[in-house]
């Protein structure tokens, strides 16, 4: 607290330009988009916060109130999807990277 009113930064301010924003938008529904501006829905299916083109949508499991990736209408050309199937592929857990 003491080094934030002595040098005028929010801890908002903060977060955001080091690790980018979370927002809550209900039941398991989660976006992030990261200090480099990528855009990731978790979950979708509470809220009406789909305005941001996604570049990566996470379904952690196929029930109707997490996999609602119709909601998340606007996407980059390069968005990955990765549901639960994905992820566990013949039982082993699977490591997505760029």
């Amino acid at each position: 607290m003491l080094w934030e009113k002595s040098h005028g930064i929010q801890k908002k301010q903060i977060v955001q330009r080091i690790a980018g924003t979370l927002l809550y938008m209900g039941q398991a529904s989660i976006r992030i988009v990261t200090a480099e501006n990528k855009v990731i829905y978790i979950d979708p299916y509470a809220g009406d916060f789909y305005d941001l083109p996604a570049d990566l949508i996470l379904v952690t499991h196929a029930h109707f109130d997490h996999n609602q990736i119709s909601k998340v209408e606007s996407r980059n050309p390069d968005c990955i999807i990765i549901t639960q199937d994905e992820a566990l592929e013949n039982g082993e857990h699977q490591v997505f990277a760029q």
